[in-house]
């Protein structure tokens, strides 16, 4: 799978969680919020055979 059509999933992914966060006003304080959307996009990146170095370049 190449490496753009995953990180175009993370981000849709997030700024959607970071949309329906706001919009039902949930109450998850936003340091757990990023925890939990750390904790996916990590699994989402192994599954992979990413990490988030090689993801954004940062090797």
């Amino acid at each position: 799978m190449p490496i753009t059509t995953v990180s175009a999933y993370i981000i849709s992914a997030h700024i959607g969680v970071a949309v329906n966060w706001i919009r039902t006003d949930d109450p998850t304080p936003p340091q757990e919020m990023a925890a939990q959307l750390t904790q996916l996009t990590t699994a989402v990146l192994t599954s992979y055979g990413l990490d988030f170095a090689t993801l954004f370049k940062l090797a």
